[in-house]
């Protein structure tokens, strides 16, 4: 049974879906499309959550010392 994916809106009758939400289902190629991305934002975004987290120990760090 073809379905119409939530995103593109092609009629097709290859579709994921969450189990949370069974009535929005995508199909394939937006489901890929949607993974791809993630990783891309993962990788970009790594080397500036891997400063935040390195000033965030800092920062811990230096408030220890100075309740002490």
């Amino acid at each position: 049974m073809a379905k119409n994916c939530t995103i593109c809106d092609r009629n097709t009758s290859m579709l994921a879906f969450n189990t949370a939400h069974p009535e929005k289902p995508i199909c394939l190629d937006c489901l890929n499309g949607f993974i791809v991305n993630l990783n891309t934002i993962e990788g970009e975004f790594k080397p500036l959550s891997d400063a935040l987290n390195k000033a965030a120990a800092e920062l811990r760090k230096t408030l220890d010392k100075s309740l002490k």
